[in-house]
């Protein structure tokens, strides 16, 4: 009875295993992309352990063929650069290939970065251009004091818009400088938009200025004037002849009444002491005569 030679059988599943095992690193080498692996290197070094793997079965793998396949599991971000590889005659070997690929992943990972950089620095700078717009748009001169305080706002945004390529033109400078003056300004606005051409900024200022310093002087007269008139009747109204005959009137009014008192207490007194009465009555009517007295002559003296 003869037995197979079990040697030789594991010759042949050895040899077996190793072509299935070639074909499968074969093509898990054709199929590597690096759109499956985060880096560049480590796409690089994916295919050299694979090319490593084979060559442990005596199969390696050419350098041209590491090259082609290097080249073939590229995005197409990098077709310039594999048609420049591919072009060349001879082809350069593995690691010159993965060198340029290097360089040109690190030039594209800063440009992508400056144009990440750039679109957002162009971002910030049309929300700061809108944002300084709308400031100055809305200034006005009721906000700030003296003038000066004005115009230098307005300068001042100005500016912060020509620093981020939006400058404001003179024209529109002086339109805006007028738009934000008060209703007091009315006569200054119509005469300087009536001209033609408009003023320069720094000449409307002035004119502003000028207008700014007439409205001053006016408000101070106004302010003396107001304060002189009510001086003036304030101390005529201490003691005016109308005044005077007021009193008087009031003060014969209350003699009267008081000649009244007298003589009802007189008739009182007469039931008690009939020289009490009388006495009381006199000097009550001597008090009622003088007062009428200093009247009269008063009023005489005073309307001749």
């Amino acid at each position: 009875m003869n037995f197979p030679n079990e040697e030789s059988d594991n010759s042949t599943i050895s040899v077996e295993d190793e072509q299935i095992k070639r074909v499968q690193l074969k093509m898990q080498f054709q199929s590597t992309r690096k759109e499956d692996l985060k880096t560049i290197e480590s796409y690089v070094n994916k295919l050299k352990s694979i090319a490593n793997s084979v060559a442990e079965i005596d199969s390696p793998i050419s350098d041209t063929d590491m090259v082609l396949q290097l080249l073939a599991g590229l995005p197409n971000q990098y077709l310039p650069l594999k048609n420049t590889i591919s072009s060349m005659r001879p082809l350069p070997n593995f690691e010159e290939a993965s060198s340029m690929l290097y360089k040109h992943e690190g030039m594209s990972f800063r440009k992508d970065e400056s144009n990440n950089s750039s679109t957002n620095s162009a971002e910030d700078d049309q929300i700061r251009r809108a944002q300084l717009q709308i400031q100055f748009h809305g200034t006005r001169r009721e906000d700030f004091q003296p003038i000066e305080s004005y115009v230098k706002k307005l300068k001042y945004i100005a500016n912060s818009l020509a620093e981020i390529d939006s400058p404001i033109s003179d024209s529109v400078m002086v339109l805006q400088l007028l738009a934000g003056l008060p209703i007091e300004y009315l006569p200054l606005k119509n005469t300087i938009l009536s001209k033609c051409p408009l003023p320069t900024f720094e000449d409307a200022c002035s004119m502003v200025y000028m207008q700014e310093d007439i409205l001053l002087q006016d408000r101070e007269e106004k302010f003396k004037a107001d304060a002189g008139g009510a001086g003036a009747e304030q101390s005529s109204g201490l003691f005016t002849a109308d005044t005077f005959f007021t009193v008087v009137d009031t003060v014969g009014i209350v003699v009267a009444a008081v000649g009244a008192v007298g003589t009802i207490c007189a008739g009182v007194g007469a039931l008690g002491t009939a020289i009490g009465a009388v006495s009381t009555v006199n000097a009550t009517r001597m008090i009622v005569g003088s007062a009428i007295t200093v009247v009269v002559g008063w009023k005489i003296w005073q309307r001749k």
